[in-house]
């Protein structure tokens, strides 16, 4: 693994200033596994939705107790044919238990 891959939320690389939700993406021929950070939204999250070349795909959050307001997600996708783009990812939202859009990226 390359040094630096990875780095620290409180080290000044997220504006944990206004709602956000990151998406990166590692492939193999069989699968696309992806993951990203969400923060500072109203309410609580409770569900994430990814639009990806493959579809529609739901994905897991992870959010450790006392330290509410970020957690991380991630999901598992085939890989679809590939369609010139450059990105597998179109869009990612974060919903509250409300369903209300707690962080939303979009990539396209």
């Amino acid at each position: 693994m390359p040094e630096g891959q990875f780095r620290s939320v409180v080290d000044g690389n997220v504006d944990l200033s206004s709602p956000g939700v990151s998406v990166q993406s590692e492939g193999t021929p069989d699968r696309v596994h992806l993951s990203g950070l969400y923060y500072g939204g109203k309410g609580t999250a409770s569900t994430v939705e990814l639009r990806t070349a493959a579809g529609t795909l739901h994905g897991k959050l992870i959010e450790l107790p006392g330290r509410p307001g970020w957690g991380v997600w991630y999901a598992v996708a085939e890989p679809a044919p590939n369609d010139g783009s450059r990105h597998f990812v179109s869009e990612v939202t974060v919903r509250t238990t409300k369903g209300k859009v707690y962080a939303s990226i979009s990539l396209r």
